[in-house]
Order: structure tokens, then C-alpha cells, then sequence
């Protein structure tokens, strides 16, 4: 009951106070309020005009300006009407503990302003530090880039946190003391997150792809989309979308196909063996000469030779590289010089062998007497 009663006589005491404000003072509040809520608009848009100005006079002007719209113009409203609350508290003489409530109230728009503001200027970051890198010779990759604006968001939320708890709370480093424990726990079950955001770490840092690369890992082969914090995601072939967990990808082989500059063709033709050693000695020579003359492969590493002697064929070994690594080069390059070879074959009047088995009687065994005389008699 005696929480009641003091409730009830602190609602009696405000009412009281605030009744006896003269009525032009109430007036003059709720006047000034609709005028920072009409005009923020026009307030944000006329010292968005101021900037542009002098960024015109002084030879720069455009993206930027842009760019510090799209940060600052909601922060800034939300500045207006911060500042239009604090005039009302101002001109109505609020009691203390109206008071002290506005002005932490003000204070804690005010400073989420500023964190917002530092907040949408994270997004754009990635932006300028593109525009940055084109100009000099320094890298940064999508990865990279993307993880520092996830580290720089991670800790304006929590710095912008603490500041407003730290306005309603006061000090909070006992605060945070007492969370310690629970901390811990909470670490404990965030194992699996915490592995997974040092492993996207790792990759960073390792740098073994970029958005947008063709690589394979543990099996499962796409373009990489978009790398976060917990998990890579990669678009397969058949255009499925793999979610591979971060940890993964710190702890298994990982193929970089966009990164190779060639690739490797190799495979063994085989010929019957009808053929003679001097039309396989030619034939080796003519497929060399061939390939050496082509100018959709590499010359170094080019390699035509006979190899075994096959169950059923005499075999050559072809192995030659391509131009570039991309993989629907390798399939032209070798279908053209497939092509090539059967023209060779053709024009010596060889032929390829296939699976065959040759068997050779030496002798017919002799029929048995009995059923020689018995066909005799008949």
C-alpha cells in the first residue's frame, strides 16, 4: 500500500505542477513540436544544399554528396526532433523528475543518431574503399572488404549500446561484472559460432577465392556467392545453392579453378594391332607435327609418344595445355585435336581398336573310333 500512496502522490504532485504552467506556455510547446516536425524535412534538406554548395565551390561535388545523404539525412531528422523535445521541456518547466527523464531521453536520441549515422556510413564503405584501391596499387578483395564492414557495424552497435546504457544506468562496469558468469555459458553455447566465425577469419586471411570464383571443396564444385561470418555459399552447376559452414572451409582442400592460367588434356589413342612399327613411328610423328602447328594450344609440355602395348591395342599417349583455364576451352582444344587425329588415322588407312579377343586353334582333336565306325555303318 505504501508504494500505491506514493505513487498516487507523485501523480498528484505532477499534476498539480503542471497546472499551474500559465497555458500560453503549453501552448507555445505543443506550436514549437508541430514546427520541428513539418519543417525537419526542410531543415535536413536545406543543410544537405549548404553542403552541396561548398563542395561545388570547392571542385567537389557528386558522389560524395550523395554518399553523406544517404548517412546522415535520417540521422539528422532524428536530431531535429531531439532538439525540438528538449525546447518543449525547456519552455513547459517540467519537475525534476520529468526532467531528468527528457534529458536522458534527448541525450539517448541524440546519441543514437550519431551510432546510426556511423552505422549507414559502414554500408557505404565498401564503395569508397573500391574507388580508393582503383587508384593506387593496393588490393583489397570482396572478402576482405565485406568483413570489415561486418567488424565495423559489430562494434558500433555495441559501443552504441553500452553509451545509451551507460546514460540510464550510470556506471556499468559492475554491470558488466555480473554478466560475466553468463557470459561464459553463453560462450560455452556458442561454440560452433565462434568456430565458425575464426574460420571465416582464417579464409579471409588465407585468401584462397573471391566472390564470384569457380572452386571446389570437399566434393562440391560452384561460384562462390557471398561469404558471411557463419557460412560460404556456393552456386553449383545445376544452379543448387550449398551453404558450407565456415569451419569447413577452414579445415579441408579447397581448388581454385578461376585461379589456374591452363589446363592439362591428356588421353591415350589406341590402334589394332595390324599396325607396323614404322606406321606407328609415323603415325606418333604426324599427331607431334599436328599439334605443334596449332595455335589454339600451348607449345610447352606438348608430349605424343607410344606408351604400352594395350590388350587389344597399341597405345599413344597425347598430352598437350590449353590457352586458358576455363573449362569450356579444354573441351573445344580437345574435341579440334580429337577431330585432327581421326583425319591422320584415315589418311594412313589405319584403324582404332576397340575391345576384341583373338583365339588361335592349333589343332582339331581327332573324333573317337567308335563314333567314326558308327558312321561307317549308316
Amino acid at each position: 500500500m505504501e508504494i500505491f500512496n506514493q505513487i498516487s502522490e507523485r501523480v498528484e504532485e505532477f499534476i498539480v505542477t503542471f497546472l499551474t504552467n500559465d497555458i500560453w506556455r503549453i501552448m507555445l510547446a505543443v506550436v514549437v513540436m508541430v514546427i520541428v516536425v513539418l519543417l525537419k524535412s526542410f531543415i535536413s534538406r536545406c543543410v544537405f544544399k549548404l553542403i552541396e554548395r561548398s563542395m561545388t565551390d570547392k571542385g567537389r561535388v557528386g558522389s560524395f554528396v550523395d554518399d553523406l545523404i544517404k548517412i546522415v539525412d535520417r540521422p539528422l531528422r532524428l536530431v531535429i526532433i531531439s532538439a525540438g523535445i528538449y525546447i518543449c521541456h525547456m519552455i513547459l518547466r517540467m519537475p525534476d523528475v520529468v526532467r531528468i527523464l527528457v534529458e536522458k531521453t534527448v541525450s539517448s536520441l541524440l546519441l543514437f543518431a550519431v551510432f546510426w549515422a556511423l552505422f549507414n556510413s559502414s554500408e557505404h564503405l565498401k564503395g569508397v574503399l573500391t574507388r580508393v584501391t582503383e587508384k593506387s596499387e593496393a588490393h583489397l578483395d570482396n572478402i576482405a572488404v565485406n568483413y570489415l564492414v561486418y567488424a565495423l557495424k559489430a562494434l558500433v552497435i555495441i559501443f552504441g549500446g553500452l553509451s545509451i546504457l551507460q546514460i540510464w544506468v550510470g556506471n556499468i562496469s559492475s554491470l558488466i561484472a555480473g554478466l560475466s558468469i553468463g557470459g561464459v555459458a553463453f560462450a560455452l553455447a556458442a561454440q560452433d559460432t565462434a568456430a565458425n566465425l575464426f574460420g571465416s577469419i582464417t579464409v579471409m586471411l588465407d585468401h584462397p577465392f573471391e566472390i564470384g570464383e569457380y572452386i571446389e571443396i570437399d566434393g562440391i564444385a560452384g561460384t562462390v556467392e557471398r561469404m558471411g561470418l557463419r557460412s560460404t555459399r556456393i552456386r553449383t552447376s545445376d544452379q543448387s545453392l550449398v551453404i558450407v559452414p565456415n569451419k569447413t572451409m577452414s579445415s579441408v582442400n579447397i581448388t581454385n579453378w578461376t585461379k589456374i592460367d591452363r589446363r592439362r588434356v591428356m588421353f591415350t589413342i589406341g590402334v589394332t594391332y595390324s599396325t607396323t612399327a614404322e606406321q606407328l613411328r609415323e603415325l606418333v610423328d604426324r599427331i607431334r607435327k599436328m599439334l605443334v602447328s596449332r595455335d589454339d594450344i600451348r607449345q610447352e609440355g606438348l608430349l605424343v609418344d607410344f606408351s604400352d602395348f594395350g590388350a587389344s591395342s597399341l597405345d599413344i599417349l597425347v598430352r598437350f595445355y590449353t590457352l586458358t583455364g576455363a573449362y569450356a576451352d579444354a573441351v573445344e582444344s580437345r574435341a579440334r585435336v580429337n577431330f585432327a587425329i581421326m583425319d591422320i588415322v584415315s589418311e594412313m588407312g589405319l584403324s582404332f581398336a576397340f575391345p576384341s579377343q583373338s583365339v588361335y586353334i592349333e589343332s582339331l582333336p581327332e573324333p573317337p573310333c567308335e563314333m567314326s565306325a558308327q558312321g561307317g555303318k549308316s
